[in-house]
């Protein structure tokens, strides 16, 4: 399969309806986050901007100039100094372009990025039920720090969450 060139850009003002509608067909299909109910764009204005803004920045993900997914980094137990270099990750990626290596790409660019954000660790936290994305991760280095089992209901199922890290 041949390589697709990816863009990346920091979010626009007017890339909220994207996201969300992003997020929402993800809640849609189940198993990807642990949120159960679609939003709407007004619930998500406050947190759109304060995610836009450095160092939490939200990336689109672009193919041909098309908007196909994003990804944040989010400070992981904000307000503690101490894990200040510390950043949790989160990615989605619109269904028709998984398991195309575009996630691999993306991630390969997450991490470079957290790299120039002088971030030496970074974790993920999903759902254990979420495999392709747990395979991706430990593909690109990251390990299982934790599991903490039975602690969501997705779909009238019981799941987990794990915890993965990287040292960059």
């Amino acid at each position: 399969m041949a390589v697709q060139q990816l863009e990346y850009r920091n979010a626009l003002p007017d890339d909220i309806n994207f996201v969300v509608e992003l997020y929402n067909s993800v809640i849609a299909e189940g198993g990807f986050t642990a949120d159960t109910q679609p939003f709407r764009v007004a619930e998500k204005t406050d947190w759109f901007a304060a995610i836009r803004t450095a160092p939490q920045q939200l990336f689109i993900v672009l193919l041909n100039d098309l908007p196909i997914g994003y990804f944040y980094f989010g400070f992981w137990r904000q307000g503690r100094m101490a894990l200040a270099h510390t950043a949790e990750i989160t990615y989605y990626l619109h269904a028709a372009y998984r398991r195309k290596g575009i996630g691999s790409q993306m991630i390969d660019w997450c991490i470079a990025e957290a790299k120039k954000q002088q971030f030496t660790q970074l974790l993920a936290v999903m759902l254990d039920i979420n495999t392709g994305s747990k395979n991706l991760l430990l593909s690109k280095g990251f390990s299982i720090a934790g599991h903490l089992y039975d602690v969501a209901i997705i779909d009238n199922k019981i799941c987990g969450q794990l915890i993965l890290q990287k040292s960059i």
